[in-house]
């Protein structure tokens, strides 16, 4: 609970002057809308508005103000102390006002005897991680359907474009490399005259044979149709690539 007030399962932070968490140490300061969402206030946000409003005099020394991260963004607020609260308390005629601030005020008091100590902020952060472990909880087959959708939109992901050029210069590298081989076997090795291949003529069909291989081993129309999931696999068969007439 530390400085977090739990009630009726509503919750109330306790802060510092500045919007941290509060430390245990300096003065203890409240949210009123917080306040009155906890006492079941009807409009929890107009209802604290009029009664600070309304005791303006009786607030006096006891409002501040400060900058929280709201699910609205960055918000500056209104805030009161703890004799602000009990004011705030004393001012409404709700059922659960007096039971919220006999919660506060036993709560306060274990705290400064040193029974309960404030939540650190990697304390309070531990805390917000459980919390949604637990609400997380018994969803196992929602994450599973999750991840097995996640799964099949991969697989229907192609390549993307630095992939695809990082497919084509290792087509083009190995072309080469079979081409020069081709050329060298037939030099020899006794000296004797031999006819050199057209390598322009050797490469052309090399890039034909290799894409068509590709396409039948993948399945697809062209390379850049290779499943990304499959990138990997797709450059070592191309690294490992011969064509039937190169022994």
């Amino acid at each position: 609970m530390n400085n977090i007030i739990k009630f009726e399962g509503h919750q109330v932070d306790i802060l510092n002057l500045d919007g941290s968490r509060w430390d245990g140490q300096q003065e203890a300061w409240f949210i009123p809308k917080q306040i009155a969402v906890a006492i079941e206030a009807k409009d929890p946000k107009n209802y604290a508005i009029k009664k600070l409003s309304e005791n303006k005099a009786k607030f006096e020394g006891f409002i501040g103000r400060c900058r929280i991260i709201t699910p609205g963004g960055n918000q500056e607020i209104n805030i009161i102390n703890e004799n602000g609260l009990y004011m705030f308390l004393m001012a409404s005629d709700l059922p659960k006002a007096i039971e919220f601030q006999r919660k506060v005020a036993e709560l306060l008091k274990q705290v400064r005897l040193g029974n309960v100590v404030p939540l650190s902020k990697d304390q309070a952060l531990v805390t917000v991680l459980r919390t949604t472990a637990d609400l997380m909880e018994g969803q196992e087959q929602i994450i599973q359907r999750i991840d097995e959708v996640e799964r099949k939109v991969d697989e229907q992901i192609t390549l993307q474009s630095g992939e695809q050029r990082k497919a084509q210069k290792e087509i083009a590298k190995r072309v080469y490399e079979l081409a020069e081989q081709v050329a060298y076997k037939q030099l020899g090795f006794d000296g004797s005259e031999v006819i050199v291949p057209d390598l322009e003529k050797e490469r052309k069909r090399l890039f034909s044979e290799i894409h068509r291989t590709i396409k039948d081993c993948f399945a697809v129309a062209s390379y850049k149709d290779v499943r990304r999931s499959e990138f990997n696999q797709l450059l070592l068969f191309i690294q490992a690539w011969r064509p039937k007439l190169v022994a």
